[in-house]
């Protein structure tokens, strides 16, 4: 007896199905209930929940892959290594290469993988059709196109290659109809048993085969088609189920057997008239009712994540409000990828319990990661890959110690082969400073590295030969690093930290790579291959394998893609990503026989299936059938801007159900009494979002979130943190500074210039380490200590040495200054030796300039690198509040002294110049700060001459002058300072207003103005200030090479300078005592 079910969604077909099932359990008949791979799961449960435990025994829930291993299991003949896609992949792979020779089109692409991948896309079809080789080689001999003869002559070799390849070691699973259909010729199985074929829209042409079996043999067969006899369109969703259900009628008729039952339901199971409705007007493709339809809504968002806070927020205001279960809730999507992390966080900040059915790429596991840096080493050693391997967390060694190691090799640019002599090069990179325990920190990181080595070098030694010596290496590598354990350990870090779903998947990982190493192994003969050969399978094995997430509860909204989900009866049905060219999506047959070859073989007599249009009408079946299979209401939404910022449209069938009088709503929007957060998180997240708009909505966010503080204790402070406001907690400060903020030059003006920068860089720690080489500010470094020692030795009698007696000078301090770093002979090339060179020959120039300053100047250096500290004889400490103080630190690079006149000197390399203005934003105040402390402090005189920038460099333009500042407007002072006033060594002096020269009066205001500004940046540093808010001097800031502008979140509101004014102005200003005057 062979029975059809037919009718629309909703219909209770399956019901039926169910009820027949339930009487042949209860009267203890054999039943064999088929459905599609992808719902078996959901049938499963129904079973169990309608029949019970006991009635099962007589009741098999079985999709065509689990049928054919059923029936092999009784029949036998199932021999072999069922192979995965990646497996399979590897054979063609194999396949091609063996026929490569023989190839007339393809000949060129036999070792292109994305080839490999498109051939067995074909292959597989043409299995699917029920075409084989021989099918492909008589219809080559029958086609006139030259090309597509080649193209059937070139794939039937293939496909012979890969058949011989398979031979009776692997079972490829798109064979398993076939084998299945074979083993049915002469088994009962079917015999005295009712099968049910339920939720299929097609067959292929395999699985045709399969059911002319089971209806030759069953005792009665029953199939559900959708379809509805009241329409007689010739064209329309039901064209592909009509052929479908035509062709089970044709093979009914060859077998000689009669349609005992054509049932048609004509209800429904909708619980309102507005879901009938949209059923019916998307059956018929027509929009006409225009009754409101406040069960199905409509939302335009602006992008993904907007989607997903829509969704997640109105599931947990249904729950909330109408008491439903998570479990009532369905989420599909067509394309998952786009919405699994969206959905994620959304999720999270609403409370919802939702299984994303997301799978991890094998390849982007720890496991994985360790093995294909390791084979990458192998075939370029090279320290990336080192490291690389180490990151990865389970190759034993701490984090800690591989980033130390990491830095050292970086700062002295250390390579692979270098790892096999031992390492004496100074920690701190190209600096004479040497830590205190430098021995200790050498044969330590010596340990690390001889530690990080071994492993490798051992592998590099082992991994060739064959498949499964290479194989051994990898397994003897993972051992050696106690790989297995590592991982269980990291996976339990993850639990700790609530990451149930990936500490879950870390501990899936490793049975499931060495499950794959073994399969790879097997796909490969006993002999020789190619290092590149292997790791290019290997890669390819990984990147096709994936590890699946356990649900975590019963009680869980369920996501999943739109053809593959079933759900059981859900109430609400929430539809993403309704998008053009996403949902539906635009599909084109793949492989390599294009629709024109297609049509061609179709009408040369090959039964093969010509998908273009099918693949049209399955998108607008899917649609019919997600939308309609709630119960209570259906919410539909779709993004105006993609994750990649590309604009996009609303499907064509949003559009027409919009015609329907549905609800429509945008997201974000205006808060109303239908969209407030549900949540304090959300709320929290609300409130940045529409914080910068006038419609007053983060007012409304922030009255509520604080009615709701003082019931959860929630730090309201959270609340207001912004890019323009970071603040350290009082916590914080005192770890940090405890009673005294202690300041540099150069951390007063990066503080100056963005305090954010100044917390990275001088609390944080986070800045890159820096390279031992010659940089510019190494260069500049040099050059100082240089200046500095010839100085302090010859002082102004530096005018008397000829040019020989400087070079030697140049090249004693030079030479001591690299004596005194450890390991700079071992680290030093040709490049750097060419460095040190330029810096000598610019060396000389600069002293010959500065003894041609000194023989006529009557200023006399005092003093090189003059300390500033606290506890030295010159200092700065200036108390600020509550028992605070600021104490500034420094070295003063040289100290001129005229009587009691005293100038400070500054080495500069680069286009340093004095703009008085600055100091106003607390930048370019290091000479002036460095003044009023040696002012201050009476050891070499007590009346400011001026500060001055020297250029520590060649001059190119003999008329350019070397030096720019701020003097002290003398005549007396000038001249001392150069005897001539001519603008040789100092800028000039004239009648005319110029910006390096202000009154004594006035530099006296400078420097009470500069010690202000010191104690003014102290007491917001005590306070926490950290904000993101850089300063800008003529469209300049620091912002554009800054290491850190990648997490401040600063989002363009910067705080500017006035642009640049004149001395007058700038006094002016200090003369109405605003030391914030920005």
């Amino acid at each position: 007896m062979v029975s059809f079910i037919s009718g629309r969604a909703s219909s209770g077909k399956t019901y039926e199905v169910y009820k027949r099932i339930e009487k042949s359990a209860e009267n203890k008949e054999n039943v064999i209930l088929i459905v599609p791979e992808q719902f078996s799961f959901e049938t499963e449960r129904a079973m169990l929940n309608l029949l019970g435990e006991s009635a099962l025994n007589y009741v098999s829930v079985l999709p065509f892959s689990r049928l054919y291993e059923t029936v092999g299991r009784i029949k036998g003949g199932i021999c072999g290594k069922v192979l995965t896609n990646a497996d399979k992949q590897i054979l063609m792979i194999r396949a091609i290469t063996a026929v490569s020779d023989d190839l007339t089109l393809w000949g060129k692409f036999a070792h292109s993988t994305h080839f490999s991948v498109q051939m067995l896309q074909s292959i597989d079809e043409f299995k699917y059709s029920g075409i084989n080789s021989t099918d492909l080689k008589e219809l080559a001999e029958k086609v006139d196109d030259k090309k597509l003869k080649s193209k059937l002559s070139d794939t039937a070799l293939i496909f012979e290659s890969y058949v011989s390849i398979l031979g009776t070691a692997f079972i490829d699973p798109s064979d398993f109809m076939d084998r299945l259909y074979y083993m049915l010729e002469d088994c009962d199985f079917f015999a005295d048993k009712s099968v049910f074929f339920d939720g299929f829209k097609s067959f292929s042409g395999q699985q045709f085969k399969i059911i002319n079996r089971i209806v030759s043999k069953a005792e009665n067969v029953l199939f559900t088609f959708l379809d509805d006899k009241k329409d007689k369109r010739n064209f329309s969703l039901l064209t592909n189920v009509r052929k479908t259900k035509n062709r089970v009628l044709r093979i009914l008729d060859s077998n000689g057997i009669v349609l005992d039952e054509d049932i048609f339901l004509e209800g429904n199971y909708y619980k309102n008239k507005e879901l009938e409705c949209l059923e019916n007007s998307l059956f018929y493709e027509r929009f006409t009712d225009k009754s409101e339809k406040n069960s199905i809504a409509v939302c335009e968002a602006e992008t993904v994540y907007d989607e997903a806070e829509f969704t997640a927020r109105n599931i947990r205001k249904i729950v909330r409000e109408e008491g439903a279960h998570f479990s009532d809730f369905v989420v599909i999507a067509r394309d998952t990828s786009q919405y699994e992390d969206a959905l994620a966080v959304a999720a999270k900040r609403n409370n919802i319990n939702i299984f994303i059915d997301k799978k991890a790429s094998l390849s982007s596991m720890p496991i994985s990661s360790l093995v294909v840096s390791a084979i990458e080493y192998t075939k370029k050693p090279e320290a990336k890959y080192i490291f690389d391997f180490y990151k990865t967390g389970i190759a034993g060694v701490d984090y800690q110690d591989i980033s130390e190691l990491e830095e050292y090799c970086i700062i002295w640019n250390i390579k692979a082969k270098d790892f096999g002599t031992d390492w004496d090069m100074n920690p701190l990179g190209l600096t004479d400073t040497v830590p205190d325990d430098i021995e200790n920190l050498l044969n330590r990181l010596n340990s690390l590295r001889l530690k990080v080595i071994k492993p490798l070098s051992d592998f590099k030694a082992d991994f060739k030969g064959s498949p499964k010596q290479r194989a051994t290496a990898i397994y003897n590598l993972l051992e050696a690093v106690e790989a297995q354990k590592n991982l269980s350990l990291l996976a339990e870090y993850y639990k700790g930290e609530s990451e149930f779903e990936y500490a879950d998947i870390l501990r899936q990982s490793y049975s499931q790579f060495i499950s794959m190493l073994d399969k790879v192994v097997d796909c490969f003969p006993d002999t020789s291959v190619g290092n590149l050969v292997f790791f290019d399978a290997l890669k390819n094995v990984l990147s096709l394998n994936s590890v699946g997430v356990v649900p975590q509860t019963l009680d869980e909204v369920v996501f999943g893609s739109a053809e593959r989900i079933r759900p059981a009866k859900p109430k609400y049905v929430f539809v993403l990503g309704a998008n053009q060219g996403i949902y539906p999506r635009i599909k084109v047959p793949s492989g390599l026989f294009s629709n024109t070859d297609i049509s061609v073989l179709k009408n040369s007599g090959l039964e093969i299936e010509d998908k273009t249009i099918d693949l049209a009408i399955d998108e607008q079946m899917l649609i019919y059938s997600n939308l309609c299979c709630a119960s209570d209401k259906v919410f539909i939404t779709y993004c105006k801007n993609l994750p990649d910022n590309s604009s996009v449209l609303p499907s064509r069938f949003v559009t027409q159900i919009c015609k329907l009088n549905v609800k429509k709503v945008n997201e974000p929007d205006v808060l109303s009494a239908d969209n407030l957060p549900e949540t304090l998180d959300s709320a929290v997240i609300e409130f940045y979002k529409r914080r910068t708009g006038n419609s007053g909505d983060s007012e409304v966010i922030l009255n509520a979130i604080k009615e709701k503080c003082d019931k959860r204790s929630i730090n309201l402070e959270l609340v207001n943190i912004s890019a323009e406001n970071y603040y350290l907690s009082n916590e914080s400060i005192q770890k940090i500074y405890g009673n005294k903020v202690t300041l540099s030059a150069t951390t007063l003006e990066t503080y100056s210039k963005c305090k954010f920068r100044h917390f990275c860089r001088y609390i944080a720690r986070a800045d890159n380490p820096e390279k031992a080489e010659i940089s510019s500010v190494k260069r500049g470094t040099i050059i100082h200590y240089v200046l500095e020692k010839i100085i302090t030795e010859y002082k102004d009698s530096v005018k008397s040495l000829n040019e020989t007696e400087i070079s030697a000078a140049i090249d004693k301090y030079c030479n001591e200054y690299f004596a005194a770093i450890p390991g700079y002979k071992s680290a030093v090339d040709e490049r750097t030796k060419y460095v040190v060179y330029s810096i000598k020959r610019t060396l000389k120039e600069i002293v010959l300039r500065i003894a041609m300053e000194f023989d006529q100047s009557m200023f006399k250096p005092v003093g090189c690198e003059v300390k500033i500290s606290e506890n030295s004889d010159i200092s700065v400490v200036n108390e600020i509040n509550d028992g605070c103080k600021v104490v500034l630190n420094g070295s003063v690079d040289r100290v001129d002294a005229f009587g009691d006149y005293i100038r400070i000197v500054d080495y500069k390399t680069g286009t340093k110049k004095f703009e008085l203005y600055e100091i106003l934003a607390g930048i370019n105040m290091q000479m002036l700060i460095y003044l009023y402390a040696i002012l201050k402090s009476k050891k070499y005189g007590e009346i400011p001459a001026g500060v001055l920038y020297s250029k520590s460099e060649r001059i190119k333009n003999e008329k350019d002058c070397p030096t720019n500042g701020l003097i002290v407007f003398d005549l007396e002072i000038v001249t001392a300072m150069e005897k001539e006033n001519n603008g040789s060594f100092i800028p000039k002096l004239t009648n005319r207003p110029s910006k390096a020269y202000i009154s004594a009066e006035d530099f006296s205001k400078v420097l009470r103005y500069v010690n202000e500004k010191l104690k003014d940046v102290g007491k917001e540093i005590i306070s926490g200030d950290i904000s993101a808010m850089p300063v800008y001097i003529k469209g300049k800031g620091p912002c554009e090479y800054c290491d850190f502008k990648g997490v401040c979140r600063i989002d363009g509101d910067v705080r500017k300078v006035s642009q640049s004014m004149d001395n007058k102005k700038v006094l002016e200003i200090l003369a109405g005592g605003d030391n914030n005057a920005v």
